[in-house]
């Protein structure tokens, strides 16, 4: 019984997703993973250049660019998908690429509310207020953006969710898990330590089978980046901490733009939530888990030189952090209350422009066109900055994401109305949006899914 619930909550989460999918590349940072994918396919190597002779989205330049600075570990999860659309377009002569590499994130989102769904129910929650539970968090907060959207945050946050499930009675396995989620994203090295510290009943039982299932991920971590930079320690990535810890925790709190509460209004109930559980010996466990995830996530990301992570939909750094939180607001009796159903309802009110324009329009707007503002005061002009979009309510990804969706829907009749809107010169045409469900966008193949094998470089 209980295999068959959580696969009908698995179901139904990735109907829901799959009404919304995009089927195509949404990020410019996938373009360098998708490439690394490839060479790996093709010339066993990790010169990613010949992949990437086409222009990044955004018009971003692909000049000099050698290797990847991303975890290889997300690039090995695209290599079936690339070899599979490869097949298909020899066969067929469509190319399919996008949406077969783009339902490896539909999926992983439909296995993250499956996997809430398991944790309700061990914190005591019935199966079916634990399955409504876990569904209605999988699309009313940024979980919902980012089943569609090719982030290593989500695949980590789905890793770590099944860790903790794991690691009383699988330590080996949640060790191994924790380890491919380091190989995905370095900094999930955090998320695992802190897991493999907390969760387990027995931790003097569990802590050496957790941390040496973890060392084939760590490995494949180190030999990646030694191959591409000289050192196991680093991939490349030359960006620090250099942001100021107070605006950044302001930004990832309480910004217009960023803010975890705005775009996952359910948030909010936590902290009420943690203290009702923590009254529990039996819940406190798991609430120290997530206060510790948070704490964390705030801490080191708010320090980061790019603390919101842009280009993305809200804060998605803070992506595996929340989805534990808002495991502690369903298992608490905040569930069956009226404020668990009227912020759920404010969270699909702010996901749903993002599913249905596309998480990241608001922002490729601006790179691609560069609006500028115009001061109320002075009537200058000047150009819409990060800034503005993470702290300025008016150009806010919520905000600004609404207003094209009413844009397009009004057939353009709303215009005058949005700041946003009208601070672009030439104007935007509903012609030029589109609403981004259902696109699978079969075309002809051609032979530039991929070029010869080339030489392997020397690292």
């Amino acid at each position: 019984m209980g295999l068959k619930r959580t696969a009908m909550v698995f179901g139904g989460a990735l109907a829901i997703y799959l009404a919304f999918f995009g089927g195509h590349y949404v990020s410019g940072d996938n373009a360098e993973r998708i490439a690394w994918a490839k060479a790996l396919i093709d010339c066993h190597c990790n010169n990613i250049a010949p992949y990437l002779a086409r222009n990044l989205p955004g018009g971003q330049s692909t000049a000099g660019v050698v290797y990847t600075k991303y975890g290889i570990g997300e690039s090995i999860l695209h290599v079936p998908l690339i070899v599979l659309a490869r097949w298909i377009a020899r066969i067929s002569g469509i190319s399919l690429e996008g949406p077969l590499n783009m339902l490896l994130y539909t999926f992983n989102g439909a296995l993250g509310v499956a996997l809430l769904d398991l944790i309700l129910v061990r914190q005591g929650v019935r199966w079916r207020m634990a399955a409504l539970g876990a569904i209605v968090i999988g699309v009313s907060s940024v979980w919902f953006a980012y089943s569609k959207v090719e982030y290593g945050e989500a695949i980590v946050a789905t890793l770590v969710l099944a860790m903790y499930l794991l690691a009383d009675d699988h330590p080996w396995l949640a060790g191994l898990l924790g380890g491919y989620a380091v190989a995905v994203r370095m900094d999930a090295i955090i998320w695992v330590v802190l897991t493999g510290l907390i969760v387990p009943r027995n931790w003097k039982k569990s802590w050496l089978a957790i941390a040496l299932g973890t060392a084939p991920g760590l490995l494949l971590m180190a030999a990646s980046n030694y191959a591409r930079s000289g050192s196991p320690l680093t991939s490349g990535y030359e960006h620090g901490f250099t942001n100021s810890l107070f605006v950044g925790l302001y930004g990832l709190l309480f910004s217009a733009g960023k803010s975890l509460f705005l775009f996952s209004p359910l948030m909010i109930l936590y902290p009420a939530a943690a203290r009702k559980l923590w009254r529990e010996p039996a819940h406190r466990r798991f609430v120290t888990w997530t206060i510790a995830l948070l704490a964390a996530g705030l801490l080191l990301y708010a320090r980061w030189w790019d603390w919101s992570g842009d280009d993305a939909w809200g804060p998605r750094f803070m992506v595996v952090a929340t989805m534990a939180c808002l495991a502690v607001v369903a298992a608490s009796d905040y569930l069956d209350s009226r404020w668990f159903a009227a912020l759920a309802i404010v969270g699909m009110l702010v996901e749903l422009p993002g599913v249905l324009i596309g998480p990241h329009q608001s922002l490729m707007l601006v790179h691609l066109r560069h609006p500028l503002k115009i001061d109320a005061d002075t009537h200058e002009r000047s150009p819409i900055t990060f800034s503005d979009m993470e702290f300025d309510p008016r150009y806010s990804q919520v905000t600004a994401s609404w207003n094209l969706l009413l844009f397009k829907l009004s057939d353009g009749r709303l215009e005058a109305s949005s700041s946003y809107l009208a601070a672009f010169e030439p104007r935007i045409h509903p012609a030029d949006l589109a609403i981004d469900i259902l696109w699978l966008h079969p075309r002809p193949h051609r032979e530039t899914v991929g070029p010869a094998p080339v030489a392997a470089p020397a690292h």
